[in-house]
């Protein structure tokens, strides 16, 4: 069985919704969710926006562990008022 590890559970709002799914979601697909403080063994380290703990971070990285992060609406920016046009070309193609 495969194991990932959270950089950090959300405080709230969407990415604590996206968080607790796919924490719920991924023991069916044969994952196993770890604990933070046990990165030893772990395949995956999920980072859901950003996290502080550079510490974590690099530590999963000496260890070659898979960093994946997931970055929530920043496709969509150039999508607001007032956006230069350069910008949103930039970011469609």
């Amino acid at each position: 069985m495969k194991s990932v590890v959270f950089s950090h559970i959300p405080s709230g709002g969407g990415p604590k919704t996206f968080h607790n799914y796919l924490k719920a979601y991924l023991p069916s697909r044969g994952w196993n969710v770890q604990n933070k403080r046990n990165i030893d063994g772990a395949d995956l380290v999920f980072v859901n926006l950003g996290t502080k703990d550079l510490l974590f971070l690099l530590k999963a990285k000496l260890k070659g562990i898979p960093i994946v992060q997931r970055l929530d609406g920043v496709n969509w920016e150039h999508h607001e008022k007032g956006t230069a046009i350069k910008q949103k070309f930039i970011q469609e193609v």
